[in-house]
Formats: C-alpha cells, structure tokens, sequence
C-alpha cells in the first residue's frame, strides 16, 4: 500500500474484500482507494510505544519514520559498531594507568601492614603481602570505564573473617600516596575499599585465591574460564562483542551489584550464553582443546545480532528463569529463589551469580533492552551513528560517558512494560499460577 496526502491507500494489485465478505480478485486500475487510519497504531517492533510524554516529544512524528529495515540489511556488517568498539574497549593508555596503580598500591600496603600490630607469631615478623588483579582486567574485557578490581592477600595465610578484613583495609586507607583518593569503606559481605587512581576507579578487597564469593565461585576461576571460553571462538568478533554488551549495560545506569542490577561478570556471562546459541561458542562442558576443531560460526558485528541478544534477555521473562553455561538453552526454574535469574557455572549447580539481583531491577533490565532493540533498528535504517554511540555510552568524539536511562535516551514507563510483559510471555501452564503472583508482587 502507498499512503496518499489524504490519509487513504490505494491497493497495487492482489485481492479485496467486499462488504458481502466475497473476495474478488482485481488489478491496480479496477480498485477503489480504500480509507486508512492516518494514526494507526505503529507495530510493537517498530516504534517506542512506552516513552514518557518528555521521550514521546523528541521521538519522530510518525509520518517521518523510516521503513524497518530487512533482516538481511540488519545482519550486514556495520563498520560504526566497529568503531564504538574500538573507542569504548580499554587501551594502552588504561593498562598503563592499571600497571602505575598497582606499583603503588603494593608499596602502600606493604608498608601499612608492616607494624607490630600486624606481625606473625612467634616469628614477630611482617607477613608477606599479595596483590592480584582479577575481574574485568584478567578477562580482557576491560573497558576505558572499567574498575580495577585488587585483591589483597598474604602469602603466609588467609584471612576470612570480615572484621579482620575491614581492619586490614582500615589500616591500608590513610597510607595511600597523594595519588590516591578514598572513596568509600564499604562493609559489604565481602568489605571493598573504593578507591581513585588518577581517574582510575579501585576496588580493594582482602582475601585469598580460594576466598569463596557469596555465589560459590572463586573471582580466580571465573576469570580464567571466561578467558579460555572466548579464546576459544575462530576470531575475535566473539570479545567485541562482549565488550560492546557491557558498554551498553554501564551507559544505561544497569551495572550495579550494590542497587540490585547485575554485576560485570554477569553480563559477560548471558552475552557468552547467547553466543553460545547462535553456534559462536562452545558449550562451556565441551574440552576447550577440542572447540577448535569443531564447526564454530564467527561472530561478525551487525544490527541483527544485538536485536537478537536485545530479544534474548527480553525471553528469559519476570523468572525466575536459570541460564547455565553448559547447556545450549534456557529454562524456567522451579526454585522458589526470590531471585530473578539464576546464572550458574559448570559444576556449580545451584550456586547463583546472578545472587543480588531484585525483581524491579530485572523488570528494568528487559524493559530497557525491549527499547534499544527499536532504537537500533532505527539507527540502522537511517545510519544514524550519533543514536547507536549514545546507546553504548559514546559522545561523537569518541569519549565514554555513562548516561542512564532518563538522560540522552528514552525514558521507560516500567508500568506500561509489565503490563505488556504479562500478556506476552509464553508460560508453562502448570507455573503460570507462581508466574502471575511473581508479576504481581514485582
């Protein structure tokens, strides 16, 4: 059909209905024009449909938007991906700045924890201190907006108990060169001093190598595993990928253990769980030395496949729904966790990644990928690059900037998406009772 300046379509060619209900087969010049809502409402996959008044009045009028584009243009290679890959991913500047920090971090806290308050005995000597990088730094995907997350331990034993780990921190705070600036003492489960280097967020804790997180896994192990996995893919577009998956998570204000949102590593993780649906990745049980031989697809930056990742967090639906690594599909679980998202590792069944993740910030999560899946489309059709570098945190210069969700972007109406949510999730019939009790109460 072809809207005229009148609000009516004229019908090409095919079949049209008659008011008796008979369809008669006609030809362009034998059809009548046949009236058409001017403001009908758009498609659920091609406009914004839950922006707040404040979005709806940046957001296109509806005559000026452009036509969706094909799933073969999405999946075309788009060089601007690329691009904010390259200006977001960590470079030679930042490893510099890491490198710099943790001399001097070792220095300080070598001498703090010196005294005779800290010595061993009977040998009334200093213990030997250890500091280890781990996180984001040892998975190689590290962002310029990154953490330096530090780990303190000592070489002689192990230090578990949380009031000794706080005093050690304590000790170690006003010892830091003026390069450094204390941020917060947070006495979590795990206590983590938070630093500045520079410009170089530090997070510091105390512990050892087998010091055990609250959701069963050792930093240690995650770190090299998810190494070893995306090492494993046959180029590099796999941690291209990942890195742009947490640029996206950081700019939209939804990486944040301490509110409720997901970790770092969490997003590494369902980014490496849907690669390893699209065939990308090997299964995390599979023998890494044996990944390599078999038919793996490489991974190549488009529109199509964050749209697709996009509507992949939006299917895990309110939870809670478990995502293991080891398994080529995801599953609604059956535990009565309060927990949305179960997120597990190989051989650590029940033991959840995702722990500190609440119902409100999940509904956020989904709502907000719901809405970058239509603003990518649109980018992509109108080869807007200032709209997708905005969607990653990106100025036009190429310099990081985290924006939330109410500022540069669309505004969501949560209430309006869960609404949305209810009605379209596909629920198993015996859960669908607990489903609608948990859509309720979040």
């Amino acid at each position: 059909t072809a809207t005229t300046p009148e609000g009516t379509a004229t019908l090409l060619q095919g079949t049209a209905t008659t008011p008796e209900g008979t369809a008669t087969s006609a030809t362009t010049k034998e059809l009548e024009k046949v009236p058409v809502p001017v403001n009908s409402q758009p498609n659920e996959e091609d406009l914004p449909a839950r922006l707040s008044t404040k979005a709806k009045e940046k957001a296109l009028p509806t005559s000026q938007l452009p036509s969706e584009p094909g799933r073969a243009d999405l999946a075309k290679a788009w060089p601007a991906l690329d691009a904010a890959h390259d200006d977001c991913v960590a470079d030679a500047a930042f490893s510099a700045t890491c490198s710099a920090c943790l001399g001097a971090l070792r220095e300080s806290c070598t001498a703090a924890l010196s005294g005779p308050e800290f010595h061993m005995a009977p040998f009334d000597t200093a213990p030997d201190v250890v500091l280890e990088p781990f996180g984001s730094t040892v998975q190689r995907t590290a962002l310029k907006t990154s953490d330096l997350d530090v780990r303190l331990r000592f070489e002689q034993f192990d230090v578990r108990d949380k009031t000794r780990q706080m005093r050690y921190l304590r000790a170690v705070a006003p010892a830091l060169p003026e390069d450094f600036q204390v941020v917060q003492l947070i006495p979590a489960l795990l206590p983590v001093l938070r630093l500045s280097f520079r410009g170089l967020r530090v997070d510091l804790t105390v512990g050892s190598r087998e010091n055990r997180r609250a959701g069963g896994h050792t930093e240690i192990d995650t770190d090299a595993f998810i190494n070893s996995l995306l090492n494993a893919a046959i180029n590099d577009g796999a941690r291209r990928f990942v890195c742009l998956v947490k640029a996206f998570a950081k700019a939209q204000d939804l990486m944040d253990a301490y509110a409720g949102y997901l970790r770092s590593v969490c997003w590494v993780l369902l980014a490496i769980a849907f690669l390893q649906r699209r065939g990308c990745l090997p299964s995390a049980s599979r023998s890494l030395g044996d990944s390599r031989t078999k038919a793996l697809r490489p991974v190549q930056l488009s529109a199509e496949l964050f749209v697709a990742f996009f509507s992949f967090l939006v299917s895990l639906g309110v939870g809670p729904c478990q995502v293991q690594l080891d398994s080529l599909k995801a599953a609604c679980s059956t535990s009565s966790s309060a927990c949305p998202l179960l997120l597990e590792l190989p051989g650590q069944k029940g033991q959840n990644l995702a722990y500190g993740l609440t119902p409100s910030a999940w509904l956020r999560i989904r709502a907000r990928a719901a809405e970058a899946k239509r603003i990518l489309k649109a980018a992509r059709a109108l080869e807007d690059e200032a709209a997708l570098r905005r969607l990653f945190g990106l100025s036009k210069t190429g310099e990081s900037v985290v924006s939330g969700p109410t500022k540069d972007g669309i505004v969501l109406d949560l209430g309006e998406f869960m609404e949305e949510a209810a009605v379209d999730e596909p629920v198993d019939e015996p859960d669908a009772g607990r489903q609608a009790k948990r859509r309720r109460s979040c």
